[in-house]
């Protein structure tokens, strides 16, 4: 079955864009394990609940991103229970949650600042305009300012990059997209239209063969004349097979004329629609 899920992420502004988030998360990775509780799990979670939630929700972009890299990791059902834990859970206070993780894990603490800061910027949280928490939060785990300043002037060049190159793209595939759908209409409902164009065209113009053979002037009548004696070896050939003891049914014209002057003004119209074919 055709997985409409997928376009729907295409045209997200949402996506994985650097190398960065992938490897820094997955060196983190087992700190979010559903499996463990404790504080050190709490900590890391409150310190990336300001840059997923939006208004005390965890945003459709940074749950796109958060899901990515998840999926990666831990089972489909450990994905869910992480992200419902971010949409959920108290964080601790700022300060406490970095003394914590500093002092439990010294080794992990330049990861976890590289994964905050990869995080930020692929969600939109951080575009290096002045944003102070996620910079207090990289330097308390170990990062310099230095170190702070060019990677993430890496990332949000990165970023902006890739922002471009898919925005362009997703023009390109939607402009596809409607030309495929013209396409097909077109193709599928080009009898029908050609059928209706004809009908509008061609009654009127079995009505103006029959006035034109009533009157019995112009060159309609002229063509319709020659056309006739043309073909009257053709139709006295059809009397001679026909049966003779054949009756007209009750109740239908007996108007000799009248059926002669319609069935010319039809020949001629099915003429003029096989030339417009």
């Amino acid at each position: 079955m055709f997985q409409f899920g997928r376009i729907k992420n295409f045209f997200s502004l949402s996506r994985i864009q650097n190398e960065s988030l992938k490897s820094s998360f997955a060196l983190i990775s087992g700190v979010f394990a559903v499996d463990r509780d404790d504080n050190q799990r709490l900590a890391v979670q409150s310190l990336i609940v300001p840059i997923v939630r939006r208004n005390g929700t965890v945003s459709g972009e940074s749950m796109i991103v958060l899901r990515k890299l998840a999926e990666e990791n831990f089972s489909r059902l450990d994905v869910e229970k992480l992200l419902a834990e971010l949409e959920n859970i108290t964080p601790m206070p700022e300060n406490d949650a970095l003394e914590l993780l500093v002092k439990s894990d010294p080794s992990k603490s330049r990861s976890l600042a590289d994964f905050i800061l990869a995080l930020a910027v692929d969600t939109g949280y951080y575009a290096g305009d002045g944003d102070d928490y996620v910079k207090k939060v990289c330097t308390s785990l170990g990062m310099s300012e230095a170190d702070f300043d060019s990677l993430s002037k890496k990332l949000i060049d990165s970023a902006v990059r890739q922002r471009k190159l898919v925005n362009s793209w997703r023009g390109v595939v939607a402009a596809l997209i409607i030309i495929a759908v013209f396409i097909l209409t077109a193709k599928l409902l080009q009898s029908v239209v050609f059928g209706l164009l004809l009908a509008c065209i061609l009654l009127p113009l079995e009505k103006f063969f029959e006035r034109k053979i009533k009157n019995r002037k112009g060159i309609i009548f002229a063509i319709t004349c020659f056309c006739s004696y043309l073909t009257a070896p053709l139709r006295k050939f059809s009397r001679m097979i026909t049966r003779k003891n054949y009756a007209a049914p009750s109740g239908t014209s007996t108007d000799p004329e009248r059926k002669k002057i319609i069935r010319q003004a039809v020949t001629l119209t099915v003429l003029v629609a096989l030339l417009i074919t």
